[in-house]
């Protein structure tokens, strides 16, 4: 199993089906462990560890579970007297039966756009943003909505994957929580014509770049101008 080729299956099925967010929420922090413990077939897991890691009651994570039983995404073994549960993350690029794939409802036809518009990208040979990187907004701003996706991949193709890492780090360490801030660092780099890390270093390392990366520093309101200085200001030129 090729963990990103999995991730995007997951996600492609999401765009087009509908799943609890209990059943979405333990699927990745399964995908999670399976990853931490070196991609192994089968793996033990105590309820305990996933029910902190999804914010889960007992009841939530039995439920979520038999969704994801149900549709042909995992595969669970009651765990022995004294041993943890065994779980087996099924391939959802090979394995996962096609059945499960329903047709789209008209909650989820809004969505297909999205899909029409990466396949126009590969075919145009735009860049559009990576998995890794689709995931490592979702784990520090949150939900992804399609209209942000698309401008992701938008921005990945404007000023490259790894200056759209950058900036989303930067704005993690600078306390943003909103995709309009990291987007305001996005458009301070790419009129700085940022194009690579290297670049993105020199510009950081700038003085003038520590107070401007985000928004300009606004200047004192000069004095107005009084009636005496104006004609102080004729009498010299005369």
């Amino acid at each position: 199993m090729n963990m990103w080729k999995e991730m995007s299956a997951f996600r492609d099925w999401l765009l087009l089906n509908e799943m609890s967010s209990s059943g979405i929420v333990l699927w990745y922090s399964l995908f999670t462990i399976w990853n931490k413990v070196g991609c192994q077939c089968k793996f033990n897991v105590p309820n305990s560890t996933l029910m902190k890691l999804t914010g889960l009651s007992k009841q939530g994570l039995i439920n979520a579970r038999a969704t994801l039983i149900q549709k042909g995404f995992i595969h669970y073994e009651k765990g022995k007297k004294g041993r943890a549960p065994v779980y087996q993350l099924n391939s959802l690029v090979h394995s996962v039966d096609p059945s499960v794939y329903q047709l789209p409802t008209q909650s989820t036809t809004e969505t297909l756009p999205l899909i029409d518009d990466l396949r126009e990208r590969r075919r145009r040979g735009r860049r559009i943003a990576s998995e890794k990187l689709l995931v490592t907004y979702e784990q520090n701003f949150g939900s992804l909505p399609p209209i942000v996706m698309k401008s992701l991949h938008d921005w990945c193709d404007e000023l490259d994957e790894e200056i759209v890492m950058e900036a989303i780090k930067f704005a993690v360490k600078k306390g943003g929580k909103t995709f309009s801030y990291l987007e305001k660092i996005l458009e301070k780099w790419n009129d700085a014509g940022l194009k690579s890390r290297q670049d993105l270093r020199h510009y950081i390392k700038r003085p003038k770049a520590k107070n401007t990366v985000l928004f300009q520093t606004r200047k004192k309101s000069e004095k107005p101008e009084t009636l005496f200085d104006e004609l102080r200001r004729e009498g010299e030129r005369v």
